[in-house]
């Protein structure tokens, strides 16, 4: 009786399974970036693409208004492209005074680059875009969201010489907090990785490793000087509030936190202009 109990809940655990990787194809076929940048160039948008090179790979790498402006770098999460910050590119108000630039990471949309855990990795491409957009100036503040926060983190060791603000969007920046989970295993084998998009299977790499690379940093918080603003919710459930906590306990000067009572994980969608003020520096 016990092994047909189980027999039957491994069915159906499969057949969920197979359903949401059939749910998650669907909706990644029906996503277009063009049409994003059709609706950013009706709405008469100043902008670019480059593809910017990082060991003989090319980032796929958009510039929005004027480039003789303060620039801000936006760096999305995990999955994520450069698109998911759109609310902000289409802001005529902060173009004014902004030029935002955005890229896909290593593993997502245009970007050639292999998928990487590696934060290191991940904050030399993000330098590599600064330095085609903006030379070897300190000219950007740069915000990063969820997965994209904890590279922020690594700029600001790695690289603080482009950077004069940091901006982490609900960041993943507490290693005891972003443990592997059960569906990160699962989505490790390979004949799931056949059915899976890559986006998908980019992100896997990455939060794999990511508790172990962000320990890597533990310590080295202490050696940025650049300015930080921290934004998190209470009600995020995927960063959990928490990590205000960790973060205050490694770095307790520099950084001007954000908190906003009842707010999701999903800010550069739902609540922009809480990004548009740290980027203005208010």
């Amino acid at each position: 009786m016990v092994k047909k109990i189980f027999k039957i809940i491994a069915i159906v655990l499969v057949a969920l399974l197979i359903i949401a990787l059939i749910a998650i194809n669907v909706l990644f076929a029906r996503y277009d970036e063009m049409k994003k940048v059709e609706k950013i160039s009706a709405d008469g948008i100043q902008f670019e693409q480059a593809f910017v090179n990082y060991n003989g790979h090319k980032v796929n790498a958009w510039c929005f208004g004027d480039k003789d402006n303060e620039k801000a770098l936006m760096i999305h999460g995990s999955p994520g492209h450069w698109v998911d910050w759109v609310e902000l590119y289409t802001d005529t108000n902060l173009l004014r005074d902004f030029c935002l630039i955005a890229y896909d990471r290593p593993g997502y949309g245009g970007t050639t680059v292999p998928a990487n855990g590696s934060l290191k990795v991940q904050a030399g491409v993000a330098a590599a875009v600064m330095e085609h957009f903006c030379g070897t100036d300190t000219c950007y503040s740069v915000a990063g969201h969820s997965y994209g926060g904890g590279v922020v983190e690594e700029v600001l060791i790695d690289h603080s010489e482009h950077v004069n603000a940091g901006i982490y969007v609900a960041g993943t920046l507490s290693p005891k907090d972003q443990p592997r989970k059960w569906y990160n295993y699962v989505a490790g084998f390979r004949p799931v990785q056949w059915v899976l998009p890559k986006a998908f299977v980019s992100s896997n790499i990455e939060m794999m490793i990511l508790a172990d690379e962000l320990q890597k940093n533990k310590g080295l918080q202490e050696t940025i000087t650049t300015p930080i603003i921290l934004i998190q919710g209470t009600a995020d459930m995927l960063v959990p509030y928490k990590t205000v906590d960790y973060y205050r306990s490694i770095k307790p000067t520099g950084v001007n936190y954000v908190i906003v009572e009842g707010m999701n994980h999903f800010i550069p969608w739902t609540d922009p202009e809480i990004v548009i003020e740290a980027i203005r520096g208010k």
